[in-house]
Formats: structure tokens, sequence, C-alpha cells
């Protein structure tokens, strides 16, 4: 997080605030389309692998399948954006961004994080994120052009499931059973479907007006506003799906072992702890943000400072749903989640 966080300064201050709308506008298409990727199989795979641990390399082979077929639809949606994007350099940086989700369908960070291995993978994922930093250091060094931003995309990705391959074949004898199982993949798809057409349209919610900006040449306007974003959704979503994502095999296993009673409580502990963490930092952005932006952004990104109320605003109120996957996919009623 926070080697992403001062990549986003740096590239933020080289580009511009016009440049960087447009980066952010690629960035926006891509996580949109990322959602053919995922799928909600993650959520899934965490809970069928701990309450279902002798077919656990069975359900990663089909995972990594089931990825792949869904960022290949993705990389074919991806050609079509050459008639919608204004330039050729815009259009080969979305193609190697969706190039990185398709190279992320290998990853096995899920398997390490559901195992509760958390150390492994994250030690995987600060390696390969310190190498895309240093890349795009470099990037911006030699002032390349923004097509060449989509470089460290893919080699972190790379570097990331290298490094976690070879985790998973010195810490675990059993190889990875790619064999597909339409049972399985039927199952996957029947109980993850609610959970991805709930996440694409949250992040439809998030996304979407950046693209709008975009289409109507507002590009300076969309770099400036995809700074105050990054604060209050971005960075407060990212601390609360991690800790969620840390925390999720540990709560299949109360429920599974100890009951709901202990289960419910350990929830509503964790609810209160992201409603007063966002609370808290909201209350801070409101009367900090706008002041630490103009200092280490520029002046030309210190423009939109009302906005910083709504946000703060709408950040507290969203932090009471932060819960609500997890909750149903343990319970399985994920239909709910419609």
């Amino acid at each position: 997080l926070i080697f992403n966080f001062l990549s986003s300064i740096l590239i933020a201050r080289y580009f511009g605030p016009s440049d960087y709308g447009s980066y952010q506008y690629v960035l926006s298409i891509a996580i949109i389309l990322s959602i053919l990727t995922n799928f909600g199989y993650d959520r899934i795979f965490v809970k069928n692998i701990n309450s279902d641990t002798e077919n656990t390399h069975k359900y990663v082979g089909n995972l990594i399948l089931l990825k792949l077929i869904g960022s290949s639809i993705a990389l074919v949606i991806g050609f079509f954006f050459y008639f919608l994007l204004d330039t050729t350099e815009l259009y080969i940086l979305l193609i190697l961004i969706i190039l990185s989700h398709f190279i992320s369908s290998f990853s096995l960070k899920i398997f390490f994080i559901g195992k509760n291995n958390n150390k492994l993978a994250y030690i995987a994922i600060i390696l390969a994120v310190v190498f895309s930093f240093v890349i795009k250091l470099l990037l911006i060094h030699l002032e390349a052009s923004i097509i060449y931003f989509g470089i460290p995309f893919v080699l972190e990705i790379i570097i990331s499931t290298i490094i976690l391959f070879f985790f998973y074949s010195k810490y675990f004898d059993s190889p990875i059973n790619i064999k597909y199982d339409i049972n399985l993949a039927k199952k996957f798809l029947r109980e993850s479907y609610p959970i991805a057409f709930s996440t694409l349209s949250g992040v439809i919610y998030l996304y979407i007006d950046r693209v709008m900006l975009a289409q109507y040449g507002l590009f300076v306007e969309l770099g400036i506003y995809s700074i105050y974003i990054l604060f209050f959704s971005n960075i407060i979503s990212i601390i609360h799906s991690t800790i969620n994502q840390i925390l999720e095999p540990q709560l299949v296993k109360i429920y599974l072992n100890k009951g709901t009673e202990i289960y419910q409580i350990l929830l509503k502990n964790i609810l209160a702890f992201h409603i007063l963490f966002s609370i808290i930092l909201s209350i801070f952005y409101l009367f900090f943000l706008q002041n630490f932006i103009a200092i280490i952004y520029g002046e030309a990104f210190n423009i939109f400072g009302n906005l910083i109320y709504f946000l703060a605003f709408n950040n507290i109120i969203n932090a009471g749903f932060s819960l609500r996957v997890e909750y149903l996919v343990i319970k399985e009623k994920t239909n709910l989640i419609m």
C-alpha cells in the first residue's frame, strides 16, 4: 500500500493533471473488466478449502482455469477499445494492464491467504511491488511515454506469481490438479455469480464517474478527482478488504467449529473497527487532506476542496457494509448479495 501510494504521487507529479487523468481513465476501464477474471471466485475458494480440505489442490487447479477463461474474455473485449480510445498509446497501455490480469489467473495468493499462510503471500507481493516501484522510478527518470507505464503492471504480476509457485512447491507436496471438473466449475459459478454481480455494481459505482469525465474530455478534472478518490475509496477500501481477507479463513473455522454465537460476536467487533476507523480517518481528512494534497501532489491538484465533505460522509456510510459479502458467503446465502 505504501509503495503504491508513493507511485501515485510520483506518477501524478510526472504526468500532471491532464495526462494523469488519461492514465486513470485507462485504469478504470481495466478495473471494470477485471471482474471477469475473478468473478467472485476467491471468497468461495477460501470457504471451500477450509471446509473441504481433502480437495484443496483440486480447487486450486479449477480456480486457475476459471480465471483464465474470464480473463481471456476480458482481453478480447479490451481489443475492441481500439475504436474507443483517443490514442494508440492509451490502447496499448490498456492491453498491457488487462494482460497483467490474465497472468494473475495463475497467482496462488488466495491459496496462501486461505490457508493462513499470509506471510508467504505478502512476501511475494511486497517483493513484486518493490520491483514494480523501481521500474516506475526508472521510467520517470527516463521521461518515458505513458505507454511504458503498463510494463510495471505485467512485471509485478509475473514476479509475484513465480515466487508464489516457488513457495507452493517448497512447502506443499501435493501437485496442483489442473484437470477441469465441470461439477466443481458449476459449484463455483453457482455460488460466486451473486458476488460477481454485486462487485461489478460496486466497481461501476466507483469508476463510472471517471469514465464519464473522460468521455466528456475532462481529463484535467479526472486527474484531480482521482487523487481525492485515492484517499477515500481506494486506500480505505483496500485496508478494509485486506483485513477481511486475512480474517476470513479464521471466520470460517470459528463458524464451523465454535458455533454461531462466537462467530457473531467476532463479526460485530470487526465491523465496529471498520466503522470507527472510517470515522477517525474521515475526520482527519476533513482537517488536513487539502493541504496535504497541495504539498505532496502540487497546487495543480488542489482544487476540489469541497469534495472532501461528500467523500467523508460516503466513506462512513459504506463502512457499515464492509463485511456483508464475507458474512453471506460463510452462511452460504450468496444469492442474497444480489
